[in-house]
């Protein structure tokens, strides 16, 4: 149990140092991760197509995406002395992240706003339209 605390401890000075330096918006960012990860597995549930490994691949992603921006962060901070890209990476991902959200609604059977459906509706067909080859 000492072991766990000790690590958790460490875990949570170094997010605490990374989020510190970022800026609010990684921290916001960082729970639309998990909100999209938790509506994820709560729409797989309902849909009953629950699949552990493919809920391991989404979690890997978002650390994944954690991992991305503060690399960005320190090598921005690094050559720049700025954290302006970064912090337009965390926007980007955090727009993503509640499109995503918002379908993860939409397949629980939430209801979701006939403007906002009809706005994701033609997001998803111009990304299907540009997947084709």
């Amino acid at each position: 149990m000492e072991k766990v605390k000790v690590v958790l401890g460490v875990i949570g000075t170094i997010f605490s140092t990374i989020v510190d330096g970022m800026g609010a918006i990684f921290a916001v960012l960082c729970v639309f991760l998990l909100a999209d990860y938790v509506t994820g597995i709560i729409a797989a549930i309902v849909e009953k197509t629950f699949n552990v490994e493919y809920g391991f691949r989404g979690f890997v992603k978002k650390v994944y995406i954690i991992i991305l921006i503060g690399l960005i962060t320190l090598l921005e901070r690094m050559v720049f002395h700025t954290n302006h890209l970064a912090d337009g990476v965390s926007f980007a991902y955090l727009a993503l992240e509640f499109m995503s959200i918002i379908e993860n609604g939409h397949r629980i059977g939430v209801p979701v706003p006939p403007q906002v459906m009809k706005v994701f509706e033609k997001i998803k067909c111009d990304e299907d339209k540009k997947k084709k080859p």
